[in-house]
């Protein structure tokens, strides 16, 4: 029996030809077409509620792998660290070494987020970006860390390292500093210092394009070792007089930049202190835009732009 396309008439055949033309032309299209996340980057989809990663309208690094690299979503601690605490005593709250069970950083960061509006307990191991938006306007997360740990680069791109003071405000002024362990109240003065702040003492900004990574209340003297000695900005050098020069605090804002050096995600940039607007050792980490108009919170805390310390968990356990 003769295939039934032997017997059409010649515009039968026509057609049936201009048909398989057009099948074979849409499957040809769909091989070359790059699946989303492979040449073409998707929008973000991921509802807010998710724990505040993948934000609408905040950067998202899991959506290009190239940004992914050039974005701070490492951790800027060595994730086996365990931050101090706070414990209650019979004169008020103070700091005391990490028990030997205690959270990591990287457990504090990704777990301990108490969701009620209890300040005590939210700043157990440091202060969350809850903390942080409701007392200084804006997100960031501290950990309570011995003198001299490293912190590390979250992104590869320029390192620039600012001094604000190298002295700490509240020894400066001679307030105590479990006034800020006890969080006071809303009804009570939360600035206690009677002049500038000193702001973030030592610290190291990381650009790179539209994002900044920042490491605040590092030790000057611990990290000078850390920058090239030709990336100094003149007149400072190694061997510079910073402490005569930024011994007294100034505002936050008023900061003086000493070096400037390219970096790679991972390397060391600093080491932990107690510099500037400080109560105890600890390191302060924000992300921001280059501008510093907006900030993210980098844990799982439910905020505009938040989960940045997470976006890419192959980097963690």
């Amino acid at each position: 029996m003769r295939p039934i396309w032997f017997r059409l008439p010649f515009p039968g055949l026509l057609l049936l030809a201009v048909l398989g033309w057009l099948a074979l032309a849409a499957c040809s299209g769909a091989q070359g077409q790059p699946a989303d996340g492979q040449g073409q980057a998707s929008p973000a989809t991921t509802p807010a509620g998710d724990g505040g990663r993948n934000t609408p309208g905040a950067p998202n690094p899991t959506a290009n792998p190239q940004a992914a690299r050039d974005e701070p979503v490492g951790f800027p601690l060595p994730l086996n660290v365990r931050p101090m605490r706070v414990v209650e005593t019979g004169q008020g709250r103070a700091v005391v070494p990490a028990a030997p069970d205690g959270p990591t950083v990287l457990e504090v960061a990704r777990d301990y987020q108490p969701r009620q509006a209890n300040d005590m307990e939210a700043n157990r191991y440091g202060w969350n970006c809850r903390l942080h938006d409701s007392y200084e306007g804006a997100p960031g997360v501290d950990w309570y860390l011995p003198a001299g740990t490293p912190v590390i680069a979250t992104m590869r791109g320029d390192a620039e390292l600012y001094v604000v003071t190298t002295a700490n405000s509240f020894a400066y002024y001679g307030v105590p500093t479990d006034i800020m362990l006890g969080l006071p109240p809303p009804t009570t003065a939360r600035y206690p210092l009677p002049g500038p702040s000193g702001g973030m003492g030592v610290f190291v900004s990381v650009l790179n394009g539209s994002l900044r990574a920042e490491y605040g209340h590092l030790d000057l003297g611990a990290t000078l070792p850390l920058v090239p000695r030709n990336a100094f900005v003149q007149p400072h050098s190694p061997t510079f007089a910073f402490d005569a020069t930024f011994s007294r605090p100034r505002n936050f804002d008023q900061y003086t930049l000493v070096a400037r050096w390219p970096v790679q995600r991972g390397d060391t940039v600093g080491r932990v202190g107690n510099t500037g607007y400080s109560d105890v050792p600890h390191l302060h980490y924000q992300i921001m835009n280059a501008e510093r108009t907006t900030k993210y919170c980098p844990t799982r805390e439910r905020f505009p732009g938040a989960g940045w310390l997470f976006q890419r968990p192959v980097d963690l356990p």
